[in-house]
């Protein structure tokens, strides 16, 4: 874990230790940026930073709701209404419709 944690932030950039030598893109550093984040907040005894990452998570959830056009809010409202009544298509039919998408 402290190798992995040592990488972090050297975005797109070769690494080179005395055992390793590898390019680490960005992907990988997300990744790596993401669990060294996770186990900061799973060590976190501070009630009001708690607090503070848990309005931020939900002001993202918010951000992205917000961002969602007229028309594009009205259809996940129509869709969500559709499945509680039971209107549903199988997975299968779905692809069809779909497929030149996927």
């Amino acid at each position: 874990m402290c190798i992995v944690f040592a990488f972090r932030y050297n975005f797109g950039k070769f690494v080179n230790d005395d055992e390793h030598f590898f390019y680490i893109n960005m992907d990988t550093n997300i990744q790596i940026i993401k669990i060294d984040l996770i186990h900061w907040i799973t060590t976190l005894e501070d009630e009001k930073l708690i607090e503070k990452l848990a309005e931020l998570k939900q002001d993202s959830i918010n951000d992205c709701r917000s961002n969602l056009q007229e028309d594009e809010r009205k259809s996940i409202l129509k869709g969500i209404d559709d499945a509680d009544k039971g209107n549903l298509k199988p997975h299968s039919e779905a692809v069809k419709i779909y497929e030149k998408w996927l």
